[in-house]
């Protein structure tokens, strides 16, 4: 008989705070459901967030730019 160890990452904490929101909202509203997620923001890039949570949550999952078509008249460029 082995015993195995889970292994606990930021991302499987994330997953498991979204899972208590999601039921949470769940029970509170008989019109809840979820099938896509999306992501934005900085931490939205990280290597293997965006398939941890479509997989751990069995959602469609995608990366949401807020400023995609945003116009602006001056020449702005990211520093990073």
């Amino acid at each position: 008989m082995a015993i195995k160890v889970a292994e606990t990452t930021i991302y499987s904490k994330l997953v498991d705070e979204l899972r208590k929101t999601l039921r949470y909202y769940m029970k509170t509203s008989n019109q809840a459901f979820f099938n896509k997620f999306y992501l934005t923001g900085g931490s939205a890039e990280m290597d293997g967030l965006k398939n941890y949570i479509a997989k751990n949550l069995n959602v469609d999952v995608e990366l949401l730019d807020p400023f995609k078509e945003t116009k602006c008249s001056l020449d702005i460029s990211n520093p990073y």
